[in-house]
């Protein structure tokens, strides 16, 4: 099966900060329910880096996903949104959204695409 990181760069809408994390606390529950998702994580920009960080972003969602059919798990993902059980949110300003194949990984990782899996997320 193939790897794909799916990136989703991303910005509060002006004045719904806090309903934009609450809503990507639930879509991001929702994205690790589609069949194929390994792992997934968000973070921030940090405030120390090598070189400025573009302002074009401030938040970051990043998943694993293992599937021989990536067009099936996007044609998944949107049916989930048509229907409403992956609802979209006013609050999510510019979302970015790119999958990226896999070409390399650690060797654990590679061994056993299950073992992140039960990780606690921090959200």
């Amino acid at each position: 099966m193939s790897r794909y990181l799916f990136m989703v760069h991303s910005n509060a809408a002006p004045g719904l900060d806090a309903e934009y994390r609450d809503f990507i606390a639930r879509h991001f529950d929702d994205i690790m329910a589609l069949p194929g998702v390994i792992w997934g994580r968000r973070g921030a920009v940090a405030a120390t880096q090598v070189r400025p960080a573009p302002d074009a972003h401030r938040y970051v969602a990043v998943f694993e996903v293992q599937t021989d059919d990536l067009q099936g798990f996007i044609d998944e993902m949107n049916a989930r949104v048509i229907s409403g059980r992956m609802p979209r949110s006013a609050a999510v300003s510019d979302a970015q959204p790119v999958f990226w194949e896999v070409l390399q990984m650690d060797a654990a990782s590679a061994a056993s695409p299950d073992r992140l899996s039960n990780i606690e997320t921090k959200t």
